[in-house]
């Protein structure tokens, strides 16, 4: 009797390999997903010692630290806000609270960082993989990045930014353009601005990033070119949210909360108030309370 030698026939290898070829593309989507993950841990982790050394900076000095190699973003000839990197010098004037310089564990980049001119409020931008560590959402239509999610941190109240003389309407303090050596701001520039829910990504400081990108539509930049103080009359804080409401009503940000709280008011009064909170004293949109009213950015404001 002959003996029969046992093999593997042709579709038991093929279910074997597909079965192998499965179970790799599983292990490998995890492990990507797991590097991706604490890839981003480290970049919040970074961005929240950050933040937290700039305002121990803050009460020591009451300012803010200028970028490295700051950039000026100007207006009409007066600097709006600097804007480059936390590089060797921020950190230096961090150092006491901040161990080391804080940089992207996948790009090896610097974070991007704005600071208005007079060093009152700042802006922070990174990239992210997975998208974890976001939970508000500003605008409902999404531009930008379909690869990386930019997050921005900020103290400034995201719908413009005010100098001495001048209120600028603007959704950001850091610009997309290339800011080689200097942006004179204006309607055009202004549009350049990337937007994603509110966060920029600009051009600078993250080589070897692909980046798909989408201008602003709609804007038509007025600006409120008084001097700004407590004793304006009512018919200047109403020129303020004019101009305000000028650039932003037909733009592609008209629907987002923060516009809509602000341009929604039906009333001078209510408008006077409004201004007078957001522009004038520098409080925080979502902080403002107006007709008993708490607007926060989890929701609609409730007089709309």
């Amino acid at each position: 009797m002959k003996n029969r030698i046992k093999a593997f026939t042709l579709i038991e290898l093929i279910v074997t390999l597909i079965i192998i070829i499965i179970l790799w593309v599983i292990a490998y989507i995890s492990y990507q997903s797991y590097s991706s993950n604490a890839r981003d841990s480290i970049r919040i982790g970074d961005i929240n010692n950050v933040k937290k050394s700039l305002e121990l900076f803050l009460i020591q000095t009451w300012k803010y630290p200028v970028p490295d190699n700051a950039k000026d973003i100007t207006y009409s000839g007066t600097i709006v806000w600097k804007q480059w990197t936390i590089w060797d010098k921020v950190t230096s004037q961090l150092s006491r609270n901040l161990s080391k310089k804080p940089i992207d564990p996948l790009y090896n980049t610097e974070y991007i960082y704005s600071v208005l001119e007079d060093k009152s409020k700042y802006e922070i931008m990174s990239l992210h993989e997975r998208g974890i560590a976001f939970d508000i959402k500003l605008i409902n239509t999404t531009y930008a990045s379909a690869i990386l999610t930019p997050k921005i941190d900020w103290t400034y109240n995201q719908l413009f930014v005010k100098t001495i003389d001048y209120i600028i309407p603007t959704p950001s303090i850091i610009t997309a353009l290339d800011t080689s050596w200097w942006v004179e701001l204006n309607a055009e520039t202004l549009k350049s601005q990337v937007v994603n829910e509110w966060r920029n990504i600009p051009d600078i400081g993250v080589s070897g990033i692909q980046t798909v990108t989408w201008s602003l539509t709609g804007l038509s930049l007025s600006v409120y070119d008084w001097s700004i103080n407590e004793n304006l009359s009512a018919w200047a804080v109403l020129e303020i949210y004019n101009a305000i409401n000028t650039t932003y009503k037909n733009s592609t940000l008209a629907d987002s909360w923060l516009a809509k709280y602000l341009l929604n008011q039906t009333t001078d009064n209510n408008k006077i108030l409004v201004i007078m909170e957001v522009a004038v004293n520098d409080i925080n949109p979502s902080d403002v309370m107006v007709s008993n009213c708490i607007f926060w950015t989890s929701t609609f404001p409730c007089s709309l």
